[in-house]
């Protein structure tokens, strides 16, 4: 449907402004607004003659090369392929006028989302008084005996355009039938050790077979107090999904994509995490063994984005990228979530709205892109001369939010006098099992490896000649030989 713009009435002028400054935004800022341009605002919402050149050229390129295209990318495009829209939007000066545009609505405006559902709503009531019109003149044209058919037909069209304005959920919803011949079908499958399997955490077997694995569209937070070993714990669940071909994504706001890698190949290779940084650099056994996570290392599916102040925009345009990429996507890392910003534009919040948002935020990405997310949370420090206390989950800040949107959460606690060399990891939250449970983890800072049983999987390390085979003692029901990475 094409919406007409012929009466230049206040609503049609305040529905060009909109216009002008969605896509002047977009133009601005490509990274963090074109996305949200194509996803939100409706098709037949840009209806400008100089403007929906630009919108096409928009979709063409991010659809094309999935990459959010600059106003030089869309200039370029319109001047190959569209020279007819080029010459309407005004060509370069044009774009710019535009791109000027969007960043006094960027500055003006708290929240761009207000712009774009103010044009889908402006679209929509257009089109209505087009159609609306359009009958009012039309019905003294139809002649009495065909004016039934004309009313038939007028209230098909009405409805066609509030549906093509209203969210079609038929793709959502799942009959009784339909949901327990699935149900039956992850059954079967999981009785002949094929399909649904989540991916394994191999370094905490009692752990994994709790949780079920790291499964689609789940969300896991790992919580802990600072220099507990969020991190590391992390990069001992990454470490060996890399050697088993997985692609994964870890964002890292904190620390650098260096510092990470130095824990990763520290935790999968032995090699003392301080070696990295001494002057004197690594002995010759560990220049050896160096060389051994040199040769490996490049041919993991592995990617760190270090970049500080990153917002949850960017972080879903980056992992979206990726999972459509030849690469792929199998799971997504985020350390850590209370220093990940809200969407650019966001109404101001308060820290723990903050938190909530982008919580819930990555709980939809999870869903969306069906794969896991393990995202670190930070809890306090005791105060001063208190003895710290095992996590509980009224020790998360914003933990409502937390609990509500995540499958899992799993608080990590040392007691660093009494057992420095061992960390507790409390099941606070378990949507696939039972929760309130502790898993004793053995601990070795000096060298960044968490495992449940570190003596297994070092043998089995030693036993694989080699081959770097991480398979350890696993929890009853829950069987690591079943995990196929082809598989899942």
């Amino acid at each position: 449907m094409t919406v007409m713009t012929t009466q230049n009435t206040p609503q049609r002028e305040r529905y060009s402004e909109l216009q002008h400054w969605a896509i002047g935004v977009a133009l601005a800022d490509p990274e963090n607004q074109i996305d949200v341009l194509l996803s939100h605002v409706h098709p037949d919402a840009i209806a400008e003659p100089k403007l929906r050149p630009i919108y096409n050229a928009i979709k063409a390129i991010s659809e094309t090369h999935r990459a959010a295209p600059t106003a030089s990318d869309v200039e370029l495009w319109l001047r190959t392929n569209d020279s007819a829209g080029h010459e309407a939007v005004g060509g370069w000066n044009g774009i710019m006028t535009l791109v000027e545009m969007g960043e006094d609505a960027i500055l003006t405006h708290n929240n761009i989302s207000i712009i774009h559902e103010a044009l889908n709503s402006a679209s929509y009531h257009v089109a209505l008084e087009e159609l609306a019109s359009r009958l009012y003149y039309g019905i003294y044209q139809v002649p009495l005996e065909k004016q039934g058919a004309f009313t038939d037909e007028a209230i098909r069209e009405l409805q066609d355009l509030r549906a093509s304005y209203t969210v079609n959920l038929d793709e959502y919803s799942h009959d009784a039938a339909e949901i327990m011949e699935t149900l039956d079908k992850e059954l079967e499958d999981a009785r002949n050790g094929e399909g649904a399997v989540g991916i394994p955490l191999f370094n905490f077997p009692r752990l994994s077979g709790y949780l079920g694995g790291l499964r689609p569209g789940n969300l896991t937070i790992v919580a802990a107090r600072p220099a507990i070993g969020k991190t590391t714990f992390c990069c001992n669940i990454i470490a060996p999904l890399c050697e088993s071909g997985l692609s994964v994504q870890f964002f890292s706001i904190e620390m650098s994509a260096t510092e990470i890698m130095k824990n990763v190949l520290s935790c999968r290779f032995g090699i003392p995490r301080g070696d990295f940084n001494n002057d004197d650099g690594l002995t010759y056994e560990k220049q050896l063994v160096f060389n051994e996570a040199l040769n490996l290392v490049p041919h993991w599916k592995f990617n760190v984005v270090d970049k500080q102040g990153i917002n949850i925009m960017e972080l879903r345009q980056k992992a979206k990228r990726l999972a459509e990429s030849e690469i792929g996507l199998d799971i997504l890392v985020v350390d850590y979530i209370q220093i990940l910003g809200a969407a650019p534009g966001a109404k101001n919040e308060n820290a723990q709205e903050r938190l909530a948002t982008v919580t819930y935020q990555l709980k939809f990405l999870a869903m969306e892109l069906g794969v896991p997310i393990v995202a670190t949370c930070q809890l306090g420090r005791p105060a001063t001369g208190e003895r710290e206390q095992p996590p509980t989950a009224s020790s998360i800040r914003g933990s409502d939010a937390i609990l509500q949107a995540a499958n899992h959460v799993i608080a990590l606690h040392r007691d660093r006098v009494e057992m420095p060399d061992s960390t507790d990891a409390i099941i606070l939250k378990n949507r696939s099992g039972p929760a309130d449970i502790t898993i004793q983890i053995d601990t070795a800072l000096n060298i960044c490896f968490f495992a449940e049983d570190m003596n297994e999987v070092l043998t089995s390390r030693r036993n694989s000649n080699g081959s770097n085979d991480y398979t350890a003692q696993t929890a009853p029901g829950y069987e690591l030989n079943t995990y196929d990475p082809a598989n899942y």
